[in-house]
């Protein structure tokens, strides 16, 4: 299976995934990233912490070649 790597740019930078997970393909590491930016908004709620819609999850593959991202502003809905 191929390996990817999950890295967030937000306001301070970039946060670099070293470890990387192995998925059936780009549609799955997608859909990690998803759970994966849900997950780090809801830590930002709950620590009360402001969170930066411009944030995104680049999805990498091993060599290092960006495949996709998903940013913070598909993944959540503001009314």
């Amino acid at each position: 299976m191929p390996l990817f790597y999950f890295h967030l740019s937000n306001s301070t930078g970039w946060t670099c995934d070293t470890e990387g997970r192995e998925l059936e393909g780009v549609q799955g590491a997608r859909e990690v990233a998803i759970q994966d930016a849900r997950a780090l908004i809801a830590a930002d709620v709950l620590e009360g912490r402001a969170i930066l819609m411009s944030s995104y999850v680049a999805i990498h593959d091993a060599e290092g070649e960006e495949v996709d991202r998903v940013g913070y502003d598909e993944v959540v809905t503001l009314t």
